[in-house]
């Protein structure tokens, strides 16, 4: 029944794959930390999403990338992989016209697959996943522009904002949270 009616108020399904950098920041509860920060390190991800439009307006969204993260200071990092799972909620100018502009606010999963740190000074790598929550939530939100193509692809770009996941740390002491902002490219199709 759900179905015969979503089919009949004109929604359609878009899938994509994404592609995209981030420049990740640790917060350990000061300003500073988000501010002075000397980590450069521009870090890559990689994703596919499904996207459900459920009117010419408004759309629910699931992601699943591979996020290469972490922090730390010039010569002293710490690389996170992680399995990020998110929900967004969005709405978008007109997702029919060739031109649409989206905003897109989340609730991610984030399951953590490694944990290092990287030490150059001193050349040495340490696993320190033991120090790391497996899992740990994020609220990012988005703002994103799309150009539909012929035969129902569309290209695309969003710039991304998190301002916090976390608590990340099992150690009570360490209050580790992350920051970040990214910009991805996507390529989908609408499948009727």
């Amino acid at each position: 029944m759900l179905l015969v009616s979503a089919a009949s108020a004109q929604t359609a399904f878009e899938a994509g794959v994404k592609v995209g950098f981030q420049k990740p920041k640790f917060w350990t509860g000061s300003f500073l930390d988000v501010t002075t920060s000397k980590d450069t390190w521009v870090r890559p991800f990689i994703g596919g999403y499904g996207k459900f439009h459920m009117n010419e307006n408004l759309f629910v969204e699931y992601d699943l990338d591979i996020s290469w993260e972490g922090g730390g200071f010039e010569k002293r990092r710490t690389n996170l992989t992680v399995l990020k799972n998110t929900f967004f909620l969005g709405a978008s100018t007109n997702s029919q016209r060739a031109n649409s502009v989206n905003f897109k606010i989340g609730f991610g999963l984030n399951n953590l697959l490694s944990a290092e740190f990287n030490d150059e000074y001193t050349g040495t790598k340490s696993d320190v996943k033991p120090y790391f929550k497996k899992i740990s939530n994020s609220i990012p939100f988005s703002l994103g522009y799309s150009r539909r193509l012929k035969n129902d692809y569309r290209i695309g770009t969003n710039v991304y904002f998190q301002l916090l996941s976390g608590p990340l740390s099992t150690q009570k002491h360490i209050p580790i949270a992350q920051t970040f902002q990214r910009t991805e490219i996507t390529i989908s199709k609408y499948i009727r």
